[in-house]
């Protein structure tokens, strides 16, 4: 999968000869905080709506906004999680995708790549979720994955990020809705448990705020 594949035609860039308020009327009406800036198939930058509201002149065309200095943008053939490291480091709602020439392709917004990543994920299948934590030294996936077969258990998904004080935390999604036996495993084998979800435990959630309600409802 490449980011050529989640792009956005739908929605019109803005030109030069667009006005400020035009633009800021544009991204109220798609909800994005940003709208690529496009003249003759060439991408010149991305607009800002902090920057259009700071603007004393907004009928003005954006031509004489002085906007062209921002130009963060994507290359087709990227792989999506780039696309999420860019848009995740620079809080981009809007991100324009271009070819090596620079020429505009169209955009990748954050709602696609959202939904990109929970049917990439795993997310929305069935199973629980649990986060164990290690030592860096101690860190073998080999070693927990072999924890999870032995328990037949298959991991969908997996997150790994170092913690504050160094120690690498791992999230697996799984296939199963009761992974006791799974959380009970890595504990034998030293491995520490920070937290289980489990489905059985949502529905209990709901169970017991149900009945919280009832027992209101019925005083």
């Amino acid at each position: 999968m490449i980011v050529r594949q989640l792009i956005d035609h739908s929605l019109s860039p803005l030109t030069p000869n667009d006005t400020g308020n035009h633009a800021i009327m544009l991204m109220e009406e798609n909800h994005l905080k940003q709208l690529p800036l496009v003249e003759d198939g060439k991408y010149l930058s991305l607009i800002k709506e902090e920057a259009l509201l700071e603007w004393l002149s907004p009928d003005l065309p954006l031509l004489e906004g002085g906007f062209l200095q921002y130009q963060p943008a994507l290359a087709a053939d990227a792989h999506p999680f780039e696309a999420l490291r860019l848009m995740n480091s620079q809080q981009l709602t809007t991100l324009p995708i271009v070819d090596h020439e620079n020429n505009y392709l169209g955009v990748l917004t954050q709602q696609q790549l959202i939904q990109y990543c929970a049917e990439k994920s795993g997310i929305n299948n069935p199973g629980g979720i649990i986060v164990v934590e290690v030592a860096p030294r101690d860190y073998n996936l080999a070693e927990i994955t072999r924890i999870c077969e032995n328990e037949e258990v298959s991991i969908l998904t997996m997150f790994v990020n170092t913690v504050v004080d160094g120690r690498i935390e791992i999230t697996l999604k799984t296939n199963r809705a009761n992974i006791t036996a799974l959380s009970n495993a890595f504990e034998r084998y030293g491995i520490q448990v920070k937290e289980v979800y489990t489905e059985q435990q949502d529905h209990d959630d709901i169970k017991d705020r149900y009945n919280l309600l009832m027992n209101y409802i019925n005083m």
